[in-house]
């Protein structure tokens, strides 16, 4: 059992490092041209704050430090962009620039050159804000005075924030079909086929995909599972399986899911065991474009001895798979 457990920690680790190494390259592709989009001054220096409706401290720094006479004295000198976090483009942006970090606000501080300066994660007060707001010129070794504008004789008036809150384009539900292979390490808890055995299953699911965080899906498929005892002798439990569930997006390419399955046995064994079976299951999943790899957890609620409630005996697998999405 603990070999199984280092092997499939492994297996997590290897998918979770080679999947996330897409996400940064197809995003830089996606939001490179941030500035000439939004048409920024080429001449300012820049300054992007991650925000949402929700986040007080956003709506903090936005209403109380970001009106301070420093404060707005140096921003009026750069370019602004507040990016919602709760639309598709500004997620993209987030995703981009945080490496699926979602704590906010955060700030990122760019020269003239479009070049990264500083970042500050959290809210602080106005003093400390300049500071950083400062920290711009500080790259350049010029001077600053917080009490004007970085531009006065330049300066045409306040100048407007650039708002990336592109509500004009919601999250649309979806559909897909994933079908799914999977090798099972299976046993029978509780009963004398308690020692590990080699099976499979292979299901197709419909995904419904609800919102941007969540899945939720059901299917159909079928299962081998079983045990060995202590002689050798091993215990073949052929299932046909209804699994439905939910699908949590932890970050663009990595999913937890959280479920239930009702399986019927459709062959014959000579165990006095009970034909329906029903239990929890739960997986981690990551996927790289439409391919996917993962590893699941599956534990049985009933008792499938017919007869026997002191000794109780329940299926219980761990597996690891593989799946695409049409």
């Amino acid at each position: 059992m603990k070999r199984l457990t280092i092997i499939l920690s492994l297996l997590a680790v290897c998918f979770t490092t080679l999947f996330g190494q897409e996400t940064a390259t197809e995003s830089k592709q996606a939001i490179e041209n941030i500035f000439d989009k939004y048409k920024a001054d080429k001449n300012l220096p820049s300054l992007i704050m991650f925000t949402a409706d929700w986040c007080s401290p956003c709506q903090y720094m936005k209403n109380t430090v970001f009106k301070d006479e420093k404060v707005a004295s140096l921003l009026n000198g750069m370019n602004v962009f507040l990016v919602d976090t709760e639309t598709l483009e500004g997620a993209e942006y987030q995703k981009f620039y945080r490496n699926a970090d979602k704590t906010i606000p955060y700030f990122i501080l760019f020269d003239k050159d479009r070049k990264i300066v500083a970042n500050q994660l959290g809210s602080n007060g106005a003093e400390e804000f300049v500071i950083f707001l400062n920290k711009v010129k500080d790259e350049e070794s010029t001077e600053v005075d917080t009490m004007a504008p970085l531009d006065p004789v330049q300066d045409p008036g306040p100048r407007e924030f650039i708002h990336i809150t592109d509500h004009t384009t919601p999250f649309t539900p979806s559909w897909s079909v994933t079908p799914s292979a999977k090798l099972l390490f299976s046993k029978v808890t509780g009963d004398m086929y308690s020692k590990l055995k080699v099976g499979f299953s292979a299901e197709v699911n419909a995904n419904y995909h609800a919102g941007r965080k969540i899945d939720i899906l059901f299917g159909a498929g079928f299962q081998q599972l079983g045990g060995i005892n202590q002689s050798g002798k091993a215990l073949n439990l052929q299932y046909v399986i209804i699994p439905a569930g939910l699908d949590f997006h932890v970050v663009e390419w990595l999913n937890f899911g959280l479920g239930f399955y009702y399986g019927y046995r459709v062959n014959s064994i000579t165990e006095n065991f009970k034909r329906s079976d029903f239990g929890f299951r739960c997986s981690l999943n990551g996927r790289y474009k439409k391919f996917g790899a993962g590893i699941n957890f599956t534990k049985g609620f009933l008792n499938m001895k017919v007869d026997d409630i002191i000794s109780p005996a329940t299926n219980l697998a761990f597996g690891v798979g593989v799946s695409y999405d049409f």
